[in-house]
């Protein structure tokens, strides 16, 4: 299993002026085109997820009215619920899956709402804005506020560490092995350790993590293994033949975890290989003969 990318949804408005005539609202639709339709003019879009994304909560969107503005117009009401918004005369429309808080990359969407009554003099209806304030204005009162990517973003990937090793370093050090892959590292000699989601392109919010590998063959000669650092640069150096890169959080963010990554040893690869340990804490790793290199945030895995 993996997590799913954002889609695109379009905000269309309509109306303004008397309320009772042609009442200002808007109406929303999963589409990657502008809402320019059906007597809707585009105001804006963001990228949200369809499917829970770590982090995220559900705002569901009911639907009302609909033919002549000024007897019943047809607009939308938005909540945050796990359920479909099919009450108070609403009629469940869609939902999306957005950010409650701030996260890196995303921006805040405010949502006012105005009217309430007989829906032919000042129908209950939300208006839709980009801000960092609450939609306290032109007549409009704060309900909710979510946040949003304005770009689409990917889905993260998959990455297996597989370990090996352990005891004297100058027999079979204690090493990692790092692959994108959807399975558990335990082949050639590794036993699956642990996994996470990132990204393989760079997202808004996240850096690049580059993996350089070296050895092979005997481990008490030259143990097979990596090194991370934090870099836009591909890992050849130092003896580091570059292997993959990944875009990880440098910072926590909703619905990420921490792992933290220890090295040990360097010098002559067959008395004590330098090489890395991988683990998911929210302390440095400085224990069992590692010392604390860096640490990520990333998406835990799902399978």
């Amino acid at each position: 299993m993996s997590y799913a990318g954002t889609v695109r949804f379009s905000v269309g408005e309509a109306g303004g002026g008397d309320p009772s005539v042609n009442a200002h609202r808007t109406m929303i639709e999963q589409s990657n085109n502008d809402f320019n339709h059906s007597g809707w003019k585009h105001r804006l879009s963001f990228h949200a997820y369809t499917v829970p994304f770590p982090g995220t909560v559900r705002y569901s969107i009911g639907e009302a009215g609909g033919g002549d503005p000024s007897v019943n117009a047809h607009r939308i009401m938005i909540e945050q619920s796990n359920n479909d918004f099919n009450h108070s005369g609403w009629k469940h429309r869609l939902f999306f899956y957005a950010y409650p808080s701030p996260f890196p990359g995303a921006v805040r969407f405010s949502v006012g709402e105005a009217g309430g009554g007989d829906p032919s003099v000042n129908p209950h209806r939300i208006m839709i804005e980009q801000s960092n304030n609450d939609f306290n204005h032109s007549g409009w009162k704060h309900r909710l506020y979510f946040y949003a990517h304005t770009n689409p973003v990917p889905n993260p990937l998959r990455y297996s560490v597989g370990e090996a090793g352990g005891g004297d370093p100058s027999v079979n050090a204690h090493r990692i092995m790092i692959e994108k892959s959807d399975n558990n590292f335990d082949h050639s000699g590794w036993k699956h350790r642990l996994s996470f989601h990132a990204y393989s392109t760079s997202v808004p919010g996240t850096v690049r993590y580059s993996v350089g590998e070296a050895g092979g063959g005997d481990p008490s000669v030259n143990p097979h293994r990596i090194m991370i650092e934090q870099s836009d640069n591909d890992f050849n150096h130092s003896g580091w033949k570059h292997r993959l890169a990944f875009y990880a959080y440098p910072s926590t963010a909703l619905g990420t975890v921490r792992f933290s990554v220890g090295e040990a040893g360097g010098g002559d690869p067959s008395l004590n290989a330098h090489r890395t340990m991988i683990e998911q804490s929210d302390s440095d790793f400085n224990h069992s003969g590692w010392k604390h290199r860096l640490s990520f945030f990333a998406f835990p895995s799902i399978n």
